[in-house]
């Protein structure tokens, strides 16, 4: 891109807002993503100008249900359904001057703005079962036992709802096209990550492995940024972050093994119940608080009962309906 003067900063805002739309067009090409990385890396304020496009932009994403948030999306270049507070009273003229400009600069050819919604492709796992995806973004996807997810890749978005279950998430990084996942009121935007992601029945777990994510929780409106090592945990009622110390044992289903380290007997049932075969059922509560520690293969049930009566007080009954119960062995 050539030199140009000083632009002010409505005219640096009005090009992140073209570019924010831009990158999110079904046919944005390769040529013009490296023309936005030129853009942005050519001043300190076109940086600072596309980021708080995309928190404006990313805030309405958090109210689907507000007629306003439609009514914005829908009509980017009026600046009267935009908020006075986000746009100098030229913004009109400013946004139309700046798109003759990149048409200019760049080559572009102004386009209609893709009204067609995107095709949802859904993907899922039965019990016992898992499956690897590569979305077309260059995305991988582990899907763990019994899981169902929903992708819609297009354009400028690149969103999975994880319906149940868990995943596995190793995110392509592409600079302006952020990847979102959501289960349930639970979000979370990555710009080329590694994270796992769980969807329980009291609870969602997120799990950041690499890179930095932003969690966003819809109920008290909730924002928390990840680290590699955090872990963000929502329940019905109540949410936290802590630190993990073994990453290793939250995402050890995707190599076939379940790890376990002192791990309460109570929640070493619960993970080889959700991969089976059979279903594994603590007779005697007394021994859920015992500790076990090991390495399992998934759909290898009899290796754990034998490491629970090996060095537990343990007796395991099979009962003919295909249920293996624990008792104590008094």
């Amino acid at each position: 891109m050539k030199q140009r003067p000083p632009a002010s900063t409505t005219a640096i805002q009005a090009e992140a807002e073209i570019w924010f739309v831009r990158l999110r067009a079904h046919d944005c090409s390769a040529r013009e993503r490296r023309a936005f990385d030129a853009w942005l890396a050519a001043a300190p304020e076109h940086a600072e100008a596309y980021a708080e496009s995309e928190r404006f932009w990313n805030k309405l994403d958090l109210l689907p249900h507000e007629p306003e948030a439609q009514g914005w999306r829908g009509q980017v270049r009026k600046d009267e359904a935009l908020p006075r507070r986000y746009f100098a009273p030229v913004w009109g003229v400013a946004l139309t001057a700046a798109i003759a400009a990149a048409c200019v600069v760049f080559g572009l050819r102004p386009t209609a703005s893709d009204s067609a919604t995107a095709v949802a492709q859904d993907y899922s796992t039965a019990p016992g079962e898992q499956r690897e995806l590569t979305l077309e973004d260059g995305s991988h996807l582990m899907l763990n036992t019994d899981t169902r997810v929903r992708v819609r890749i297009e354009g400028g978005s690149r969103e999975v709802e994880l319906l149940r279950g868990e995943a596995l998430f190793d995110v392509a990084h592409e600079p302006g096209r952020p990847f979102r996942v959501r289960a349930g009121d639970i979000s979370v935007a990555d710009l080329g990550t590694s994270f796992n992601i769980r969807s329980g029945a009291t609870d969602t777990e997120i799990t950041l492995i690499s890179g930095r994510a932003a969690v966003t929780r819809e109920r008290g409106g909730v924002a928390v940024e990840l680290m590699p090592g955090d872990q963000f945990i929502s329940g019905a009622t109540a949410w936290r972050k802590q630190s993990v110390a073994d990453l290793a044992a939250v995402t050890d289903w995707s190599s076939g093994h379940l790890v376990f380290r002192a791990a309460p007997l109570r929640d070493v049932v619960a993970k080889m119940n959700r991969h089976g075969p059979g279903r594994l059922v603590i007779a005697d509560r007394e021994l859920e608080m015992l500790q076990i520690s090991g390495d399992f293969r998934i759909g290898d049930p009899d290796a754990l009962l034998h490491a629970l009566q090996s060095t537990l007080p343990v007796r395991v009954e099979k009962s003919s309906d295909g249920e293996t119960r624990l008792y104590s062995r008094r």
